[in-house]
């Protein structure tokens, strides 16, 4: 949904927060003040709990996938006259399978009617937030049940029959496993040259700090200074800017503003209001 209905202004860049497991858009309405007192233009984002646990299971999950087109050529059709840049602010594995599916989308499109939406994405996408994710959750489903506690009765249900059904197909744990390894690796690969922000916590019960840092070591190795981290000894998962809030505003503001510096460095010229 968009927050400024309408058009975007020629100098607002804009920023896509997509919300975790049974995340609620008025879940992310401090995200969407802070971000609009910063001058962005704010389209919020949740894939259904339905999708989020098929994408775990399962590599390239059609709802999912069909979800990052929408995004897209949403994007596309709105800001496609006057969008500064974008970036992406994604919470847990919700928000980060999501980003999944839009990173796959933009970088390995062959569809000709695709084209000319995805290159417009990868040119103004500029940054993206790391929000308690992504979460190692290989072979382990205690992570899933206890993300499915912010879920509605209705969500769970649906989830869990799901699972009944995907245990009778006989979908092995090797298959599990090997679709959470995909998951993890394409991770720690990612090769998107944009800068990035991890926000994680060491007591993250849903997101484990360990295989995080290694991952975000890798990431520092494959692109330098474009990888940042803001690291809470103490902070519930995806609870940082309710916990920290002055830590946590002063983490976005400075994200951006190395963004709009390496934007004005490459000769764009933006107004900024950081």
């Amino acid at each position: 949904m968009n927050e400024k209905n309408g058009q975007a202004h020629p100098a607002s860049p804009l920023v896509v927060l997509a919300g975790w497991l049974g995340c609620k858009p008025s879940s992310l309405k401090r995200y969407a003040q802070l971000y609009k007192s910063l001058g962005f233009h704010v389209r919020i984002e949740i894939a259904s709990p339905i999708s989020i646990v098929r994408t775990s299971l399962v590599a390239n999950e059609e709802m999912i996938h069909q979800h990052a087109v929408d995004i897209v050529n949403a994007i596309y059709h709105e800001y496609s006259h006057g969008c500064s840049y974008i970036i992406l602010h994604v919470f847990s594995n919700g928000g980060c399978f999501l980003y999944e599916a839009i990173r796959d989308l933009v970088l390995q499109v062959h569809n000709k009617g695709k084209q000319k939406k995805c290159k417009f994405f990868r040119e103004k996408f500029h940054g993206i937030v790391f929000d308690s994710a992504p979460a190692y959750y290989r072979d382990n489903q205690e992570l899933l049940q206890n993300a499915l506690k912010y879920c509605t009765i209705e969500d769970r249900r649906a989830v869990q029959r799901y699972l009944d059904k995907r245990e009778k197909s006989n979908l092995s744990r090797e298959e599990k496993i090997q679709r959470a390894n995909e998951y993890w690796n394409h991770m720690m690969q990612d090769g998107m040259k944009v800068e990035k922000l991890f926000v994680l916590s060491k007591n993250d019960a849903l997101t484990p700090f360990e295989p995080l840092w290694e991952l975000i070591e890798h990431q520092k190795k494959l692109h330098g200074n474009r990888i940042n981290t803001m690291v809470f000894m103490e902070s519930e998962h995806c609870r940082h800017l309710l916990n920290f809030e002055r830590e946590y505003i002063n983490a976005i503001r400075g994200f951006i503003k190395k963004i709009e510096i390496t934007r004005i460095s490459d000769g764009k010229n933006i107004q900024s209001r950081i």
